[in-house]
């Protein structure tokens, strides 16, 4: 078995352990909490793509493709990575072995972050089950935490998908939810319980905000920096060439994430026990 054999194999494994890892996060959040004193609560269809807004489904998409883009080139850079020692020379087979090791290290890393964000890609997920989310008087509740109401502004409605957007206060004019319940849920429960807590209106934008637009700029050129930083990374035969794009792209994925949380939501959400905040 060549060596680039044993590299593309390391990869299709870290990336098959970072879906189903992915998978179960998924499940996990989605699934139904025993939340105390809600006035509301209902499983969501969570749409995706276009149908949630706009600038919010751009963000991740950008996130996304970043990400897609630095492991494809990865994988086309592996028969440059992968030293191909004499197999009837030990002294070769042992100084070859500390590029390898950290080449396929780095790169089942790279797969495995990959394979981590398939579930949660922004055209939706088709295996995954509805979200289950809930209305109390502290805020909006899901996978066990709280997103308090002062991180958002208003809400509306749309006649005609039925989906109810409520809108970041960080960034006025982003939507950082998009609901729309499923057809077993009393629909019109939910604006009636949101409307308790939320203008159905825009008030004026408060000082030290975003604009809405700040968010996939944002996440446009981290995009960019990454993949061009892993493309002049992975074109070097370098023994740590592969290491530096892993670790690029590892903090491309945390710090993205907390980027799209902070101007979207305000901060990650508050987590709260088993019974309610």
């Amino acid at each position: 078995m060549s060596m680039t054999t044993l590299f593309m194999i390391g990869f299709l494994s870290g990336a098959g352990y970072g879906a189903v890892r992915g998978e179960m996060q998924v499940r996990r959040l989605r699934g139904k909490r025993a939340y105390e004193d809600i006035a509301f609560g209902w499983f969501d269809r969570m749409p995706a793509g276009p149908a949630s807004e706009g600038l919010i489904w751009l963000a991740p998409l950008i996130h996304f493709v970043g990400i897609c883009s630095v492991a494809l080139m990865a994988v086309v850079a592996i028969p440059d990575q992968a030293v191909i020692p004499d197999p009837s020379s030990i002294a070769a087979l042992l100084a070859s072995f500390p590029h390898n090791f950290l080449g396929a290290l780095s790169l089942a890393l790279i797969a495995y972050l990959w394979g981590y964000v398939l579930p949660v890609n922004p055209f939706g997920n088709p295996l995954a089950k509805e979200g289950y989310f809930a209305i109390s008087t502290e805020g909006i509740l899901y996978g066990g935490n709280l997103f308090p109401w002062s991180r958002f502004t208003h809400f509306n409605v749309d006649l005609v998908s039925g989906v109810n957007r409520v809108f970041s206060a960080t960034s006025p004019g982003l939507v950082a939810f998009a609901f729309l319940p499923s057809k077993s849920v009393d629909r019109p429960r939910l604006p009636e319980a949101l409307s308790q807590h939320l203008p159905p209106a825009a008030p004026e934008p408060a000082p030290g905000t975003w604009p809405r637009w700040c968010l996939p700029g944002f996440t446009a050129g981290a995009a960019a920096a990454v993949v061009l930083a892993s493309f002049f990374l992975l074109r070097s035969t370098s023994l740590l060439a592969l290491p530096a794009a892993a670790v690029l792209t590892h903090l491309y994925v945390t710090l993205g994430g907390r980027l799209m949380m902070r101007l979207g939501f305000g901060g990650r959400g508050l987590p709260i026990g088993p019974n309610g905040p």
